[in-house]
């Protein structure tokens, strides 16, 4: 498995309610530098460990991928705000990297590059 497989088998439901990853954001830097901002590393690793402490996601750690996140980012606080929002944007960013290379290189073949 390749470092990127690696690092996107991360959101996982079972490894991200293990608490044994303590920082999602450091280790998306290698591979995407510019998902996250500096200012926000703190508040996304920060919302990452939540997730392993808090009994809502742990009872979703059996469900699919799609169904456990969706269920994570309709989670709210007490006040009504959502309780993952840098989390949320993350992960969603995560997920809709392209899975492979081939659009890209069917275009520079056509090209003749």
């Amino acid at each position: 498995m390749g470092p990127v497989l690696k690092f996107v088998s991360n959101i996982n439901p079972k490894i991200a309610v293990s608490g044994n990853i303590n920082s999602i954001a450091r280790d998306s830097l290698n591979f995407i530098p510019n998902l996250v901002s500096q200012e926000n590393i703190a508040l996304l690793n920060s919302e990452w460990r939540m997730i392993s402490d808090a009994t809502e996601p742990r009872q979703y750690s059996k469900k699919s991928l799609k169904e456990f996140w969706i269920f994570v980012f309709r989670l709210k606080n007490k006040l009504g705000e959502n309780m993952f929002p840098n989390l949320s944007l993350f992960i969603k960013a995560v997920l809709s990297l392209p899975h492979s290379s081939a659009a890209a290189e069917r275009i520079f073949s056509q090209l003749n590059l």
